[in-house]
């Protein structure tokens, strides 16, 4: 099954927290496993959406809107460079 890279980014953020004043969204990259580049997009933004419902950024209540930017095919020699799934963040 083929790999993909998805830029997934995130808007509509109104987050109250100090540390983050005037960030209203973000971008971050998902490598993921899929049949098709449409369905890798829809697992991407899945997994996001999930971190920000559930995981480490659930406490600040922010249910962003998600949109796949770009998806393109991961291949060996992408695995072998690494990606970094952070997080960007943009006022």
């Amino acid at each position: 099954m083929p790999t993909f890279r998805v830029l997934v980014q995130g808007s509509g953020l109104d987050v109250a927290s100090p540390s983050l004043i005037g960030v209203r969204g973000f971008q971050t990259v998902r490598v993921v496993t899929a049949p098709t580049a449409p369905e890798a997009a829809r697992v991407a933004q899945s997994l996001v959406a999930h971190e920000w419902v559930h995981g480490k950024h659930s406490a600040h209540g922010i249910r962003p809107q998600l949109a796949a930017v770009e998806v393109r095919h991961f291949g060996l020699l992408d695995r072998l460079r690494g990606d970094d799934e952070g997080y960007t963040l943009n006022a």
